[in-house]
């Protein structure tokens, strides 16, 4: 119903319902005599539909003064027995604003507390997303430590291999230094015996 909130639409609903049968199918032939119908509900609907407003709608003279005065009752909402039809329908049309307003209220404070929520879960989840990039942090840290001891110990192997090689090949050349001097000895030795044996001839 484009012209009723949803509150008008509802109270106008349970007002109609107090209605007689006839007195409510005189109604729906007087807002739309065209519209075929078969039950209460199909006739309300006709109503409502074609009704430009509640106030327009309560106005009606097929709307009696005591429907109107049955739903407040039902309501719990204070009127006077004496309260003329007029006075019932602000009665009514003043309920449904103030009912209204309290579920935009409601609705405001709900979306609100939703809103908090999700502020909050959002907020957990970025220290949740800190936590995370600040462990992958010390993890590469870590890694990266351990990957400079694995270096330090691979340099300090490379470093003995190559001073075992060093010594293994100045070694080396001791040996032969050594061995040649030994060799000069003994020709020297074996030209001295020669030169001797020369003298005795």
């Amino acid at each position: 119903m484009p012209n009723f909130s949803v509150m008008q639409e509802t109270g106008c609903t349970e007002i109609l319902q107090f209605l007689s049968y006839s007195d409510l199918f005189a109604l729906k032939d007087t807002i739309n005599n065209k519209m075929n119908v078969s039950t209460t509900e199909e006739t309300i609907s006709v109503i409502l539909n074609y009704s430009q407003s509640a106030e327009e709608l309560l106005k009606r003279r097929k709307v009696v003064r005591e429907a109107i005065m049955k739903y407040l009752f039902r309501h719990d909402i204070v009127i006077s027995a004496s309260a003329d039809k007029q006075q019932l329908i602000n009665k009514a049309l003043l309920y449904w604003i103030q009912e209204e307003w309290k579920k935009k209220k409601v609705t405001d404070k709900t979306n609100h507390n939703l809103l908090l929520q999700v502020r909050k879960q959002e907020l957990e989840q970025g220290k949740i997303e800190k936590a995370k990039v600040k462990a992958k942090a010390q993890e590469f840290k870590v890694a990266q430590r351990e990957l400079e001891q694995a270096r330090q110990v691979e340099e300090q192997a490379r470093r003995r291999e190559m001073g075992q090689r060093r010594q293994a090949e100045e070694q080396r050349i001791r040996q032969v230094e050594e061995q040649g001097r030994q060799e000069d000895e003994q020709r020297k030795r074996q030209l001295k015996k020669k030169a001797r044996r020369a003298e005795k001839q």
